[in-house]
């Protein structure tokens, strides 16, 4: 596999790997929307049951139902009470619908496979901290030292100090430890964008919605309040059911 470990502006790292595909569309119905079957597809219909939740726990259902990954970006306010009625859909369609409600939203489907759902005048904007450039970035050996490592590296890019000055804060995921990344080595001038949807084509293991202050603010504030709220889960678990709370940030 040849990986390029040193990308242009406005380049993503693409990382390829071999997927079993399915020639057919499979139907599953579920009587009970804890337990997740083995397919992992975008072509997947399924049964599911009416949802009336905040955009952070959809996309955290559709990521887990169907074991899809999906990299989000939000913001504050996220919107709430989202009406999904019960029916049968592929992961496709029911963000179709879900973005119907929500006209400031968009998502697009990168390699056939991973789901990157954002805000669109978020996305570019330079207060969203997955556009910071990360001058050098090591790969490390599982999913769940990547959850950490990589806001600790955002945070030190954006402050212009050293790799080595990053500081490493949260709680490692013994589920995503199980995941052993391919991909090695240092990688340079890469955001924090590029490196998400990367490790989730070559995984297909993970699920990060983060949720930004505001499109513009980049304090320490708003990156504490968009790191705090950088939610992450994998996709070998059941469907969860535990809310996701977003605060109001407070008045700078």
């Amino acid at each position: 596999m040849l990986f390029s470990t040193k990308l242009s502006e406005g380049s993503r790292v693409r990382v390829r790997s071999t997927l079993l595909k399915f020639g057919c569309v499979l139907c599953v119905s579920l009587l009970a929307v804890d337990t997740l079957f083995a397919a992992t597809d975008l072509k997947v219909i399924v049964s599911h049951k009416s949802w009336a939740e905040n955009l952070a726990e959809l996309l955290r259902f559709v990521a887990e139902q169907y074991r899809v990954p999906i990299v989000a970006e939000l913001v504050n306010p996220v919107p709430s009470h989202l009406v999904i009625e019960s029916g049968q859909d592929t992961a496709i369609g029911l963000l179709g619908n879900v973005l119907k409600q929500l006209p400031g939203y968009k998502y697009e489907v990168s390699n056939g496979q991973t789901i990157h759902f954002y805000a669109k005048h978020v996305v570019n904007a330079k207060g969203n901290l997955l556009n910071i450039r990360i001058k050098h970035f090591t790969m490390p050996n599982n999913l769940s030292d990547f959850k950490l490592l990589l806001p600790a590296a955002i945070n030190s890019s954006r402050k212009g100090l050293p790799p080595s000055g990053a500081v490493i804060s949260g709680f490692p995921s013994s589920e995503m430890e199980k995941e052993k990344l391919q991909t090695r080595g240092e990688l340079t001038a890469v955001s924090g964008r590029d490196l998400l949807m990367a490790v989730a084509e070559e995984t297909r293991g993970f699920y990060t919605i983060i949720v930004l202050q505001d499109q513009n603010c980049r304090t320490d504030t708003c990156f504490d309040y968009a790191n705090d709220h950088w939610f992450w889960g994998p996709l070998t678990a059941t469907v969860s059911h535990d809310p996701i709370y977003i605060q109001q940030p407070r008045l700078r």
